[in-house]
């Protein structure tokens, strides 16, 4: 399945039915013990997934934390997921959102860290600014040893590439 996929009540019912099939033939097989959960409560009239805050609708790949902060957009034809930790309760959600993304086999485009949410990228963007002007201070340093200034280094690559598509994301 792709992000494209357009899920419809039915859809996501049956990969929760799939899953929980999967589940108790890995617990058959000694592989996994306990009863299967979903990670959130699945509302099927609505067809969405949702707590007290926290809201996914697979039908539109659309996420909030706290009903304001965006988790997981379709961003021009990308599925992108903010993985930007803006609290503790935030992390929870993320992590649920994985576990509902992964159940319901949908692939993510791109992560990224979106402080400001993924409505407000221009903010992303000078968040990786920063990032990459500490990575390049750090990296200033004499006195570091090699492998610390080679973690460094791929850490100021992959930085860049990301800054790239937030960019690209953001036109």
């Amino acid at each position: 399945m792709t992000s494209c996929m357009n899920y419809t009540k039915e859809s996501v019912v049956g990969a929760i039915e799939y899953a929980k099939i999967q589940h108790e033939l890995e617990k058959a097989k000694g592989n996994t013990f306990g009863d299967f959960s979903l990670p959130v409560r699945f509302f099927s009239r609505e067809a969405v997934f949702k707590s007290s805050n926290f809201f996914f609708d697979p039908k539109t790949l659309y996420a909030t934390s706290y009903g304001w902060y965006p988790l997981l957009k379709v961003i021009k034809g990308k599925l992108v997921l903010n993985n930007y930790y803006y609290s503790r309760s935030t992390i929870k959600h993320v992590i649920r959102l994985y576990r509902i993304l992964d159940l319901l086999g949908i692939k993510i485009d791109y992560v990224i860290q979106a402080p400001q949410g993924l409505d407000d990228l221009d903010a992303s963007v000078r968040h990786y600014e920063r990032l990459i002007a500490s990575v390049r201070q750090q990296l200033c340093n004499p006195r570091s040893k090699k492998a610390l200034r080679e973690v460094r280094l791929a850490r100021l690559v992959e930085l860049k590439k990301t800054l790239v598509v937030v960019k690209r994301l953001n036109k």
